[in-house]
Protein backbone atom coordinates (compact mmCIF):
# COMPACT_ATOMS: atom_id res chain seq x y z
CA UNK A 1 0.00 0.00 0.00
CA UNK A 2 1.11 3.31 -0.58
CA UNK A 3 0.70 6.48 1.09
CA UNK A 4 0.66 10.09 -0.05
CA UNK A 5 1.76 12.21 2.50
CA UNK A 6 0.05 15.44 2.51
CA UNK A 7 2.18 18.49 4.26
CA UNK A 8 0.43 21.49 5.63
CA UNK A 9 2.94 23.38 3.11
CA UNK A 10 2.28 24.82 -0.32
CA UNK A 11 5.50 25.35 -1.22
CA UNK A 12 7.91 22.49 -2.49
CA UNK A 13 11.12 21.76 -1.32
CA UNK A 14 14.14 20.77 -3.54
CA UNK A 15 15.87 16.94 -3.24
CA UNK A 16 18.98 18.19 -2.69
CA UNK A 17 17.91 20.55 0.33
CA UNK A 18 16.26 17.69 1.86
CA UNK A 19 19.36 14.96 1.30
CA UNK A 20 21.80 18.54 2.59
CA UNK A 21 19.87 18.33 5.67
CA UNK A 22 19.86 14.21 6.02
CA UNK A 23 23.91 14.38 5.64
CA UNK A 24 23.81 17.28 8.30
CA UNK A 25 21.86 15.73 10.99
CA UNK A 26 23.53 12.30 10.59
CA UNK A 27 27.06 13.98 10.62
CA UNK A 28 25.91 16.04 13.64
CA UNK A 29 24.66 12.39 15.70
CA UNK A 30 27.91 10.80 14.62
CA UNK A 31 30.04 13.74 16.29
CA UNK A 32 27.68 13.79 19.30
CA UNK A 33 27.93 9.87 19.86
CA UNK A 34 31.73 10.99 19.55
CA UNK A 35 31.68 13.63 22.30
CA UNK A 36 29.57 11.01 24.31
CA UNK A 37 32.16 8.28 24.12
CA UNK A 38 35.14 10.63 24.66
CA UNK A 39 33.46 12.18 27.86
CA UNK A 40 32.60 8.54 29.26
CA UNK A 41 36.02 6.64 28.43
CA UNK A 42 37.91 10.26 30.19
CA UNK A 43 35.47 10.22 32.75
CA UNK A 44 36.11 6.17 33.11
CA UNK A 45 39.98 6.49 32.72
CA UNK A 46 40.36 9.50 35.51
CA UNK A 47 37.62 7.54 37.46
CA UNK A 48 35.66 10.94 37.59
CA UNK A 49 31.94 10.91 37.80
CA UNK A 50 29.85 11.31 34.76
CA UNK A 51 28.99 15.04 34.32
CA UNK A 52 25.41 16.27 34.41
CA UNK A 53 23.45 16.74 31.05
CA UNK A 54 23.43 20.68 31.95
CA UNK A 55 27.86 20.59 31.99
CA UNK A 56 27.39 18.53 28.41
CA UNK A 57 25.35 21.31 26.92
CA UNK A 58 27.67 23.99 28.78
CA UNK A 59 30.92 22.16 27.39
CA UNK A 60 29.02 22.02 23.89
CA UNK A 61 28.11 25.60 24.15
CA UNK A 62 31.85 27.17 24.86
CA UNK A 63 33.34 28.75 21.77
CA UNK A 64 36.90 28.35 20.91
CA UNK A 65 37.93 31.37 23.31
CA UNK A 66 35.79 30.54 26.02
CA UNK A 67 37.52 26.99 25.58
CA UNK A 68 41.03 28.66 26.15
CA UNK A 69 40.14 30.77 28.85
CA UNK A 70 38.68 27.54 31.23
CA UNK A 71 41.97 25.70 30.26
CA UNK A 72 43.69 28.56 31.63
CA UNK A 73 41.84 28.70 34.84
CA UNK A 74 42.03 25.41 35.34
CA UNK A 75 45.53 25.51 34.50
CA UNK A 76 45.65 28.08 37.55
CA UNK A 77 43.05 26.41 39.51
CA UNK A 78 45.31 23.49 39.72
CA UNK A 79 48.07 24.91 40.87
CA UNK A 80 46.62 26.37 43.79
CA UNK A 81 46.47 25.09 46.88
CA UNK A 82 43.54 23.11 48.96
CA UNK A 83 43.87 25.81 51.87
CA UNK A 84 43.71 28.27 49.59
CA UNK A 85 40.85 30.92 50.90
CA UNK A 86 37.44 30.67 49.39
CA UNK A 87 35.21 33.83 50.31
CA UNK A 88 31.62 32.45 49.45
CA UNK A 89 30.32 35.36 49.10
CA UNK A 90 32.80 37.33 46.42
CA UNK A 91 31.68 34.13 44.58
CA UNK A 92 27.83 34.37 45.06
CA UNK A 93 28.02 38.12 43.65
CA UNK A 94 29.58 36.50 40.52
CA UNK A 95 26.63 33.82 39.36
Amino acid sequence: MWFTWRLPFKDKVLDAHLEEARDFARLLYVWFASFLKHTRDTAASQELALPARETLLKMIDLDVQDRGELETILGFMGQVPNNFPRIKEWLDDQL
